[in-house]
């Protein structure tokens, strides 16, 4: 683990077996810092907000120090729905999961942005999401 200072420009190397846990970033450095650390990596780079807000935020963050140079980044957002609420999850929501679930399957290098609650949820497995879904 990676607990000491960290510069924004210059992240350290990722090895595969590796969890980091950077302190002392503040404000946007975070997100400057993931993006030199996702350029620098063959692998993608999974990074877990608490939750939708601060998902959402990172993504314009990551968006914006990304700009020109070839690095995919996807936001896996939540339902924003409880399990027992009669209505379903916003239509945009639906597709924006379809959409990020279906590009992961051929994602090599990039950022996987998802909020903490997200990932407790259970997904389908990859070919029920391939038979089921039609791309317009």
């Amino acid at each position: 683990m990676h607990s000491q200072p960290l510069s924004p420009l210059n992240p350290p190397e990722i090895q595969s077996d590796k969890h980091l846990n950077w302190c002392e970033l503040n404000g946007s450095s975070r997100s400057l810092a993931l993006v030199n650390t996702a350029l620098q990596s063959n692998k993608p780079l999974l990074v877990v907000a608490t939750g939708s807000l601060m998902a959402q935020q990172l993504e314009a963050e990551l968006q914006f120090f990304a700009k020109g140079k070839e690095l995919p980044i996807f936001y896996f957002p939540d339902w924003e729905t409880l399990p027992y609420d009669l209505f379903s999850p916003h239509q945009d929501i639906i597709s924006d999961r379809l959409q990020t679930l279906h590009q992961l399957s051929s994602f090599n290098r990039g950022i996987i942005l998802v909020p903490v609650g997200t990932l407790m949820h259970r997904l389908l497995p990859k070919q029920e999401l391939f038979k089921r879904s039609l791309i317009l």
